[in-house]
């Protein structure tokens, strides 16, 4: 997978196997490819497109550009999005490297 902001990510090729952290806009959760076994941490609205606000989406946007152009080791690095969740539902999903050795706190 490249690193770039027009990396769509299908994710019909992975499961979710854990849930990490719920917050108020946001969840994160450990993905895993079906068939590599690679892992992936996935943060995903809570919300669906539809109920977001003009702002919320347009700060989506922005934060989909800046990851994807980040290359630094002080943050994880970005593999893609997705528009629709692992139940095909339209949600707005930033897909990362998976932290091996390190808690999501460590990040937040």
């Amino acid at each position: 997978m490249n690193s770039n902001e027009n990396e769509t990510i299908d994710l019909q090729q992975y499961e979710v196997q854990e849930k990490l952290v719920k917050g108020l806009e946001c969840k994160y959760c450990l993905i895993v490819n079906i068939h590599t076994g690679k892992k992936f941490l996935i943060k995903s609205l809570i919300k669906p497109f539809k109920d977001l606000t003009r702002n919320n989406f347009i700060s989506f946007s922005r934060e989909l550009r800046v990851l994807s152009k980040i290359n630094h080791p002080s943050f994880l690095k970005f593999t893609g999005y997705s528009l629709k969740n692992t139940k095909d539902k339209p949600k707005g999903l930033v897909v990362m490297e998976y932290p091996q050795n390190w808690t999501l706190n460590n990040f937040l």
